[in-house]
C-alpha cells in the first residue's frame, strides 16, 4: 500500500518573561503516494507544501511583511491560532507518517493542552477528550499519535550507520554529499533576528522549508521506512515500536516469540525499582553486582596494546565475521543449554546434543540472509528487485548482530550475565589464540581489538599481500566450524612515513620547518595585510603543535631524540636538554635506571 508522509519541521524560541518555550514556526511538507518498494517516489518528493508562521514573544512583524504571504506562507496571529491552523490542515491530509530530524513532539503536545486547542487530539486518528499520560504522570506521546507513526530521521540514522555528529548538516553531508554550510542551524536569538525585516523573514521560511525537503530525502536515501517493515516482519513486533529505535526491543520480540513456540516459560520484564530507598539483596549463591547502570559488571572484548614503531610493508587489517553470534552458535550458548553451578556460579554446558534456542534463532537469521544474498546475484534482477533483497538482507544483519546485546543489558527482559560473560571469555581466549597462530606462522600482529587483528606482511608486494593473507585466514578457519577469519582490509605507508625511514629524514624535517620560517619573516607593506596583524606565531606552533607529535612518532627511532628534532625545526633545543637532564636525574633518584 501506498502512505501518505508529512515532513515536520517545527521551531521554537524561549519566552523569557513566561520562562517557556513558544513555538514560532511550523513547516510541513507532504507525499501523498510513498510506495515502499519503489527505490524513489514516482512524482518526485513533495506533493504540496506549506508554512505556518507566528512571531517570537516581545518581536514585531516588519511593516513589509505582507510581501512573503501567500497561500503557502501563513502568518499567524497568534501561537494558538497557528496550532489551531496546523491540526485543521494535518486532519484533512490524514497522514500515515510524520517525518522529522529530533523531532519534539512533546512540546507540540504540551502547548497543545496548555493553550487549549480544540480538537487536540487530531495530531493522532483516536478522538480524545483528556490528555494520555504514562504512569509517572508524563505526557504519553505515542499513545497521543495513535494511528500514525513517527520516524525520527537522527534516531534511525543513529542504528544505520556511523558519523561523528548526527545533526542534520552533518547528515545530509555524509548521506547527500551536500556541503555542511548549505544546511544552515539557526538558534534562537538568531530566528527573532530574521523578524527584523521581510528580507530576514523570507530566509527564515526557505531555511524551515529546507530542512523539512532535507527530512524526506534523508529518510527515502537511508531506506528507513522499508527496512523498518522488513525487520517488523522478522521479530514479529509493531512498526511503531520498531521506529521508536533501540535494538534490545527488536531482540526481545523475536525471542519471545521463539520461546513460547517451543512451550518455553519466558522471565517477566525487569523493572527498576522506583523507591531508592528499597536496595536488591543479593541471593543467596549469587555475587552481588558490582557494576553500574552505564555499563557491565563483567570484562569485554580484549585490547592489545599496539607496538610502536615505522611500517614501511603493508599491514593486513583482518577480522572475524560477526564475532560474537558467531561464538553463540560455535559453542551453542544459550539460556537451555548453560546452567550455573551454584557454588562456583560458572557456566557448566548441557552436553545431551539439544540444541539451543539462541544459537537456532541466529543460524536462521544467517541462513535467510545468506538464501538473500544469493537472489542478489541473479542475472535478471531488476534494480526494484535488487534494492528489496538489499532492505532485506540489512535487516536480517542487524538483528542477527544485535542478538547478543540483550544478553549484557540489564534492563532486557531476556538480560544473563554469566552468558554475556562467557560470550566475551570466549571471545578474549579466540583473539589470544589466534594471534599465537599467526606468530607461529611467523608474521607479527601489531595491534588486536576484540575480534581483528593487524598484522605486518614484511612484504610490499600487493599480490603477496592477498597470498598472506589468505593463508592466515586458511588455517585459522580450519581451527573452527562457524568462526570465520576474513580480510578486512590493506594499508601501506604514507608519504611522511617513508620521508622519516629514509636516511634523510633529518633534511625532511629541516624543509618541514623552513615555509612557517619563511612565512614568519615575509613583510608584507600593503595596508591590507597589514591590518591583520593578528596572526600564529610560528614558534609556538612549531614548538607546541608539530614537535610534540613528530617526537611521538619517531620515539621508537634510536638516536632520534626530542633535542634533535627541535634542532631540525630551528627551534631553541637547549631547553630540551634541559628537560632530558631532569628526567634522567628524577628516574635515578626513583631507582629506574
Amino acid at each position: 500500500p501506498t502512505l501518505v508522509l508529512v515532513s515536520l519541521n517545527l521551531q521554537s524560541v524561549t519566552d523569557v518573561g513566561a520562562k517557556k518555550e513558544s513555538l514560532i514556526f511550523a513547516g510541513v511538507s507532504v507525499n501523498k503516494n510513498f510506495q515502499l518498494h519503489s527505490p524513489l517516489p514516482p512524482n518526485g518528493l513533495c506533493h504540496d507544501f506549506f508554512c505556518l508562521i507566528n512571531k517570537p514573544p516581545g518581536e514585531v512583524w516588519p511593516l513589509d511583511v505582507d510581501r512573503i504571504v501567500n497561500k503557502r506562507t501563513l502568518k499567524m496571529d497568534s501561537e494558538r491560532s497557528m496550532l489551531g491552523c496546523l491540526l485543521a490542515k494535518l486532519h484533512q491530509i490524514d497522514p500515515d507518517v510524520y517525518l522529522g530530524h529530533d523531532l519534539n513532539f512533546e512540546l507540540l503536545l504540551l502547548q497543545l493542552l496548555h493553550l487549549k486547542v480544540p480538537h487536540w487530539s487530531r495530531i493522532g486518528r483516536l478522538k480524545r477528550s483528556n490528555p494520555v499520560t504514562k504512569q509517572n504522570k508524563m505526557l504519553d506521546i505515542r499513545a497521543a499519535l495513535a494511528g500514525r507513526l513517527l520516524c525520527d530521521v537522527k534516531i534511525s540514522a543513529m542504528e544505520l550507520i556511523r558519523a561523528r555528529s548526527y545533526d542534520l548538516p552533518s547528515l545530509g553531508s555524509k548521506i547527500l554529499g551536500m556541503k555542511e554550510d548549505q544546511i544552515a542551524t539557526l538558534t534562537g536569538p538568531e530566528m527573532k533576528q530574521l523578524f527584523a525585516s521581510s528580507e530576514g523573514l523570507q530566509s527564515f521560511v526557505n531555511w524551515g522549508m529546507q530542512h523539512c525537503v532535507l527530512n524526506t530525502r534523508l529518510t527515502i536515501q537511508l531506506q528507513v521506512i522499508p527496512l523498518a517493515v522488513q525487520i517488523t516482519a522478522i521479530v514479529g513486533n509493531t512498526l511503531a515500536r520498531t521506529l521508536l529505535g533501540g535494538l534490545s526491543e527488536l531482540n526481545e520480540y523475536l525471542l519471545l516469540h521463539a520461546f513460547t513456540s517451543q512451550d518455553y516459560i519466558v522471565p517477566d520484564k525487569f523493572k527498576p525499582f522506583t523507591n531508592k530507598s528499597l536496595k536488591k539483596q543479593p541471593v543467596e549463591g549469587e555475587e552481588e553486582e558490582k557494576g553500574n547502570k552505564s555499563g557491565p559488571s563483567y570484562s569485554g572484548g580484549l585490547v592489545l596494546a599496539p607496538k610502536k614503531g615505522f611500517y614501511d610493508d603493508y599491514i593486513v587489517l583482518m577480522d572475524f565475521n560477526s564475532l560474537y553470534p558467531s561464538i553463540i552458535q560455535e559453542y551453542n550458548v544459550c539460556f537451555t543449554t548453560h546452567v550455573t553451578d551454584g557454588e562456583s556460579s560458572k557456566n557448566i554446558l548441557v552436553k545431551d546434543g539439544r540444541r539451543g534456542i539462541l544459537p537456532e534463532e541466529i543460524r536462521k537469521l544467517v541462513e535467510m540472509r545468506k538464501q538473500v544474498k544469493g537472489l542478489m546475484k541473479g542475472s535478471n534482477v531488476s534494480p526494484d528487485q535488487m534494492r528489496q533483497y538489499d532492505i532485506r538482507q540489512k535487516a536480517l544483519q542487524l538483528t542477527a548482530n544485535s542478538l547478543y546485546g540483550c544478553l549484557g543489558f540489564r534492563l532486557s527482559r531476556f538480560y544473563a550475565k554469566n552468558l554475556a560473560a562467557y560470550i566475551t571469555g570466549k571471545g578474549r581466549d579466540i583473539l589470544l589464540k589466534t594471534k599465537d597462530q599467526v606468530e607461529k606462522m611467523g608474521f607479527e600482529v601489531i595491534y588486536a581489538d576484540t575480534d581483528s587483528l593487524m598484522i605486518n606482511s614484511r612484504t610490499q608486494d600487493i599480490q603477496q599481500v592477498f597470498q598472506i593473507g589468505n593463508k592466515i585466514k586458511s588455517e585459522i578457519n580450519r581451527t573452527y566450524r562457524l568462526l570465520e577469519l576474513e580480510i578486512d582490509g590493506v594499508f601501506r605507508n604514507g608519504d611522511t612515513v617513508s620521508y622519516l625511514r629514509t636516511d634523510g629524514k633529518a633534511h625532511h624535517l629541516t624543509e618541514l620547518g623552513k615555509p612557517v620560517e619563511i612565512k614568519k619573516n615575509q613583510d608584507d607593506g600593503t595596508d591590507e595585510e597589514e591590518v591583520k596583524q593578528l596572526t600564529p606565531d610560528p614558534i609556538y606552533y612549531l614548538a607546541n603543535q608539530v614537535h610534540p607529535l613528530v617526537s611521538r612518532i619517531c620515539d621508537p627511532i634510536p638516536g632520534l631524540d626530542p633535542t634533535r628534532i627541535a634542532d631540525f625545526l630551528g627551534l631553541d633545543s637547549s631547553s630540551y636538554k634541559r628537560r632530558r637532564v631532569v628526567e634522567e636525574n628524577e628516574d635515578k633518584f626513583l631507582g629506574h635506571q
